[in-house]
Formats: C-alpha cells, structure tokens, sequence
C-alpha cells in the first residue's frame, strides 16, 4: 500500500499552498476507517506499525490526527492532482480513493 501517498495527502491537507501539482498512486488515505475494520485483510498485520485505534484510545486519536480522509480542509485550494487506484488491490481498497477524490472535489 502507499503509505507515501498517505503523507503526501496530508501534507497537502495540511498546507496545500506548497503544491501547484500531486501525483497519488494507490495512496492509503483513509487509515483510520482501515484500521477500525478488522475484516479488512491486511488490517491485523499492519497493527504494529499503525496502532490498534480498536483496542488503544490514544493510537486511535494519533491515527485520526494525521489521516488525511478525516483532516480535509473545509474549504481551500487544492492544488491539480492526478490520482490513481486498483481494483485489484485487496491493501487499498479503490473506494477509499475514490471516496477522498470527491471529498476535496467538494471542498473546493
């Protein structure tokens, strides 16, 4: 999964002045809904290096913190942004991307 696409994103949320263009491909953007469902197949491997925002209040708040679907500014100027998903991808599910791309498309 792309987790540089992740810090991409955030850092764009964050200060998207920086950017006059981004380039995310398969980017893992939402963390904390990823994190949360235990069913998803990856999710109770990548614990040790996310956290367990199920069973720990403060991984929880840290993960909710920096993850970019759930810190979309409500209203600025995002920079241009060609956005890329799979599928296939069992890691990064497509809808995730999809979902953050009409998020900032309506909070532009």
């Amino acid at each position: 999964m792309s987790a540089g696409g992740m810090v991409l994103a955030a850092t764009c949320n964050q200060n998207p002045s920086l950017f006059r263009s981004i380039v995310l491909q398969v980017p893992f953007v939402d963390v904390l809904t990823s994190m949360l469902d235990e069913d998803l197949p990856l999710t109770l491997h990548e614990q040790d290096e996310w956290g367990r925002p199920v069973q720990c209040a403060e991984d929880f708040r840290t993960i909710q913190q920096y993850c970019p679907y759930h810190n979309i500014p409500v209203s600025c100027q995002f920079p241009a942004a060609l956005v890329q998903c799979n599928g296939n991808d069992t890691r990064v599910p497509f809808w995730q991307v999809v979902e953050i791309f009409v998020r900032t498309c309506v909070c532009v």
